[in-house]
């Protein structure tokens, strides 16, 4: 009797297209795909959905795996968080493979897979990819490069350059008319047949070593103290109510109450609440930590309480317990059209390290912040 194919479940939170797929043996199954700025909310409805296509568990997986960048900052944690989750709760093998593997796989010949750096500048990696080969064969390193040398990265004839956003570098003065440039698509199916090849390493540590782009660009802040002392402790199963409140509140892409009541569960998730005076608790933060960086994920705060302190108070208690931690940078995202909060950061210290172009539904863009954790 054969045995049946193995199972393998793969995701990708870090490209502008999210996205999530089953295969079995290397054969995808079932795909979904979302635009980012809604795939926090949607992830793991997404997982349920290939999963019932599929007629499949998540008991019967024989891995998991999620791509680990580079990619945007807030879209690779969630990702490598919510496999790292898995496998902890479920036992299932786990691991994360590079992002730019599987933009490779996706072309076939001399391929360059590119990935936006932001500022002119894109990481991008050399294959040999062909039907033939159950994996991409590098022909280098990845490398951070101007866009107008992409060229430079292979020879020959017939060579592509593929990733998302890719179709603007044939405007660029010079740029070979011979190299042709393939927009990505979703990278889940491609991401699972990686996670099939026999040779994958199935090591959960990769979730916790997202690769980024390029080093944050980070200020070292001077210290400063809250206006007035609040209590402040770790989020509790029975505030989760009250968190979904202030969501709410604070925002119109709120997280769900299971969304927040997942995020606690979550072993790289930081999520802390204030209390002051008696009242009901006037605002809370959730962050994720690995791989030495860490990211502001919500920062919410009573409308009735807000210009009194707790904002502050709640951004340096998280960035204290990073730095116990062992955590030596903090990175965010914020709208570009958001001056309050975008003061507000500067003022603790953060800097712009980068800017993600039409990130949020309504076509706004995103400004990415970045500081250092001081060990003083």
């Amino acid at each position: 009797m054969t045995d049946a194919p193995l199972l393998h479940l793969a995701l990708d939170t870090g490209s502008p297209t999210v996205s999530v797929a089953l295969a079995r043996g290397g054969a995808v199954m079932a795909e979904r795909s979302v635009a980012m700025d809604r795939s926090s909310a949607l992830l793991l409805a997404l997982v349920q959905e290939v999963l019932t296509e599929a007629g499949a568990r998540l008991g019967d997986l024989a891995g998991i795996a999620a791509l680990r960048g580079p990619g945007s900052f807030t879209g690779l944690r969630i990702g490598l968080a919510t496999v790292l989750g898995l496998h902890q709760a479920l036992g299932v093998p786990a691991t994360a493979i590079p992002t730019l593997h599987a933009l490779a796989l996706t072309a076939s010949g001399t391929v360059i897979a590119a990935v936006d750096a932001l500022r002119g500048d894109w990481t991008a990696q050399a294959f040999v990819s062909d039907p033939g080969l159950p994996v991409p064969r590098p022909l280098g390193e990845a490398v951070l490069i101007p866009g107008p040398d992409l060229p430079s990265l292979a020879a020959g004839d017939e060579r592509i350059v593929t990733g998302f956003g890719v179709s603007r570098l044939g405007a660029l003065p010079g740029w070979p008319a011979d190299l042709r440039l393939v927009e990505a698509g979703p990278l889940a199916g491609a991401a699972a047949r990686l996670a099939a090849d026999p040779a994958t390493v199935w090591d959960p540590s990769l979730l916790t070593a997202p690769l980024y782009a390029r080093p944050p660009a980070v200020t070292t802040p001077r210290p400063r103290r809250t206006a007035r002392p609040l209590s402040i402790r770790p989020v509790l199963p029975d505030d989760l109510r009250r968190i979904a409140w202030l969501e709410e509140s604070a925002f119109k892409d709120s997280w769900p109450y299971d969304l927040v009541a997942y995020e606690l569960t979550n072993p790289r998730a930081l999520m802390l609440l204030a209390e002051w005076n008696g009242e009901p608790a006037p605002g809370y933060i959730s962050l994720r930590h690995g791989g030495g960086e860490s990211e502001i994920l919500r920062l919410a705060v009573d409308p009735a309480a807000r210009r009194r302190g707790v904002a502050r108070a709640l951004v340096d208690e998280g960035l204290a317990r990073l730095r116990g931690l062992k955590v030596e940078s903090c990175h965010l995202e914020v709208r570009m059209d958001n001056e309050g909060a975008i003061a507000f950061y500067h003022s603790l210290g953060f800097a712009r390290s980068g800017r993600r172009r039409h990130y949020y539904r309504d076509g706004t863009d995103a400004l990415v912040l970045s500081r250092a954790l001081s060990r003083a």
